[in-house]
Parts: C-alpha cells; sequence; structure tokens
C-alpha cells in the first residue's frame, strides 16, 4: 500500500497520469510504461529499493569521498 500526502502535488500528478504503452496494431498494453510523467515515481522507486523482503527499510551506508 503506498500512502501519498495530499500536499505530494506532482507525486499524485504522475501517479494518475502514469500509463503503460500500447500495440497500435492489437491495442494490446505492453510491459513497457509511457517515459513521462515518472520523475518523482522513479525517484520514490529508487529510494525504496533497499527495502528487504521481510518488509522493513534500512538505509544506505553514507558515501564519502
Amino acid at each position: 500500500q503506498l500512502v501519498v500526502d495530499s500536499s505530494c502535488l506532482s507525486l499524485l500528478e504522475e501517479l494518475e497520469n502514469y500509463s503503460y504503452k500500447r500495440d497500435r496494431a492489437s491495442g494490446e498494453y505492453l510491459n513497457e510504461p509511457i517515459d513521462k510523467y515518472n520523475h518523482a515515481i522513479d525517484a520514490l522507486r529508487y529510494s525504496l529499493q533497499c527495502a528487504q523482503a521481510k518488509g522493513t527499510l534500512r538505509t544506505l551506508p553514507k558515501y564519502t569521498l
């Protein structure tokens, strides 16, 4: 379940408009998202990549130069 605060207008707009490509000949949706309305969604997905299988989140180690 994804809970989005109402103040996150850009994310809400992206979630409402996110869609997948459609095959022109068959009209079937393809397993390929349209590369629009996805910048905040991408950031959200990247931030959750550290989620462990048991459902807890962990932080990534700090990168140092």
